[in-house]
């Protein structure tokens, strides 16, 4: 096939789009690099969770190889049917929750480029129409959505976290291996609990790596949620908020609860535009009911760790997990760890932060989601976040 001699508007910012990514893909990389570096050491756990470690470096090359190519290929003409496309990718996505046969998979599997870049244009026309936009110095017309948006609908890996026994605090989340089963989750957490410390391996829906890995057998409205709330982490990136974000528990908690605020906004507004292909069970949140054991018993828990009591407190966890088995509400493990986890969103059953209160009260007197980014986003620590609300009184 010859090539085109000319390229459209379009092709040109695909092309655009295309260099940019090999900028960030490099960066991210180089970074992973540093971060692998940093954290190789003789120490026990680093150990244990080094056979299983997620290859950050070979990931991000694969994924900047795999999303340039398919942003340059919208240089030419793309005349396929979206609807039609994103229709047989969940109704295989549905399929494959049922079954792994592998014809259906490897279907999947040359669909998810397509649909990756379907939902980041849509993405992208949602935030320009929000205003969550840059203007470059001198290009005051162009609204520019930075970083671009970009998703890998691929497995992300699991992660290992690891708390203190005699507090809940989370401690270290090292990445491992996608796909890890259950026994070898439990012989990890058993090594590695063995070192003093209290330790689960949890699986995620999303991670903001750049371009952002979205797990791709979830839902529609799932698959957009945590592509907009993976990406509202590149974008705090780039501010205060976002670049404290490892500075303390809190603003972790500050950071994830933003972000799945903005997600669940803009994904009711999305799904509203553009509805789901195929025919799915609305979201239900955790019962009321749930919400209310699992905070009760972070509070008794957190008690009995402030008076140096570790056994009991685990004791009380282990009982409470069994009994809400019995109730229907399984959990693999219920520990330190696991509220250290769950609790970094303030939505969370497992958490008993304020956060998301205050952030619900500076968000309603935001006004647009704009306003609301544009303000939350200059935060460094709790304490900011107190004196924006008492000054907005």
């Amino acid at each position: 096939m010859a090539l085109p001699t000319r390229i459209s508007r379009r092709g040109l910012a695909a092309l655009a789009h295309a260099l940019l990514l090999v900028s960030l893909a490099t960066l991210a990389a180089w970074g992973g690099l540093v971060l692998e570096k940093r954290l190789r050491s003789s120490d026990p756990i680093e150990r244990i969770a080094s056979p299983f470690r997620h290859d950050t470096v070979s990931w991000e090359v694969h994924a900047f190889l795999t999303k340039a190519a398919a942003k340059l290929g919208r240089i030419l003409p793309n005349q396929e049917d979206h609807e039609e496309l994103l229709r047989r990718f969940y109704t295989l996505s549905a399929r494959l929750a049922r079954s792994n046969d592998p014809s259906l998979l490897q279907e999947h599997q040359r669909l998810r480029n397509r649909v990756e870049t379907i939902l980041e244009g849509r993405i992208t026309r949602l935030l320009k129409e929000e205003g969550i936009t840059f203007r470059p110095p001198l290009f005051d017309h162009w609204q520019l959505v930075f970083p671009p948006v970009a998703v890998d609908l691929a497995s992300p890996p699991t992660v290992l976290v690891v708390s203190p026994r005699e507090a809940i605090r989370l401690e270290r989340a090292i990445l491992l291996a996608p796909g890890m089963d259950i026994p070898l989750r439990e012989a990890m957490e058993r090594d590695v609990d063995a070192t003093g410390v209290s330790s689960l391996v949890v699986s995620v829906g999303g991670m903001a790596t750049y371009p952002s890995t979205v797990a791709p057998l979830t839902s529609y409205s799932a698959t957009v949620e945590t592509a907009i709330h993976e990406w509202v982490h590149h974008y705090l990136a780039l501010f205060p908020l976002g670049r404290h974000y490892f500075h303390s528990p809190e603003m972790r908690t500050i950071n994830e609860t933003v972000a799945d605020m903005v997600a669940k906004e803009l994904t009711a507004k999305f799904t509203q535009r553009w509805p789901a292909p195929i025919q799915e069970a609305p979201p239900s949140p955790p019962p009321a009911q749930l919400i209310h054991r699992l905070r009760a018993l972070r509070q008794q828990v957190e008690a009995l760790l402030a008076r140096g009591d570790v056994p009991r407190a685990e004791r009380l966890m282990e009982e409470e997990r069994e009994r809400l088995a019995k109730e229907g509400f399984y959990f693999r493990k219920i520990n330190q760890a696991f509220f250290a986890f769950y609790g970094l969103y303030a939505e969370s059953p497992a958490s008993i932060s304020p956060i998301g209160d205050k952030l619900k009260a500076l968000r309603r007197r935001a006004g647009s989601l704009r306003s609301f980014l544009e303000l939350v986003s200059g935060i460094t620590s709790e304490a900011e976040l107190d004196m924006m609300l008492a000054s907005s009184n």
